[in-house]
């Protein structure tokens, strides 16, 4: 089965268990861009419940981008203030200090495209997992196909079914909060998220 995906902003826990499970992706570069997506947002738990990180763009609605195009606003401290939000939501979960020396890294680095900039956290955190990331990219915008076209993922409305419970660190507070970032099952299980990814039932996903 050939999957097509957008490379999104440390993607969800289902983007997850679609790349831990199959081989045969590619990701879609060549889509005109839309504002208020996955793109360049992220959702992770914070104290006070789920929280959206915005990653500013140079956009207008008016003059389309692809999405490949598109580049990263310079003018904001964006990525101090997104990796103070990670840190104070995470600090005190099993496994941030574990991984925090190499997720710090993203931040510190200052990528021109969002496109880039996306890619590269997906292949941390997949590096992190011990899991290799599949490196087809479309040469031109792939038209609309079957169940295995899973590009709304992106689509903040269309988050999917609940992933299964694991243990957070608020979840005394909050109650469990399903599909969050992979950020999120990285700093709870650990490595043990490996074994939750290639374990998620997919099947879920076409129905």
């Amino acid at each position: 089965m050939t999957v097509i995906l957008h490379p999104t902003y440390f993607p969800s826990i289902w983007t997850g268990g679609i790349v831990s499970q199959i081989r045969d992706i590619t990701w879609e570069q060549n889509d005109n861009y839309q504002k208020q997506t996955y793109r360049n947002r992220t959702r992770i738990l914070s104290p006070n419940g789920p929280l959206d990180l915005t990653v500013p763009v140079q956009f207008t609605q008016k003059n389309r981008q692809l999405y490949r195009d598109v580049l990263i606003s310079q003018d904001h401290s964006w990525r101090q203030q997104h990796w103070k939000s990670i840190s104070t939501a995470y600090s005190n979960s099993p496994f941030f200090e574990f991984y925090k020396d190499d997720l710090k890294l993203l931040f510190d680095h200052h990528e021109e495209k969002l496109f880039d900039f996306n890619m590269n956290c997906i292949n941390m955190l997949f590096e992190l997992l011990e899991l290799d990331v599949p490196k087809k990219f479309s040469s031109t915008y792939l038209k609309p196909t079957s169940s295995s076209d899973w590009r709304g993922m992106a689509n903040p409305q269309l988050d999917g079914p609940n992933t299964p419970r694991y243990i957070q660190v608020f979840e005394n507070e909050n109650g469990y909060v399903p599909n969050l970032s992979l950020l999120d099952l990285l700093f709870n299980l650990g490595p043990a998220s490996k074994s939750y990814l290639l374990r998620l039932p997919l099947n879920l996903l076409e129905s």
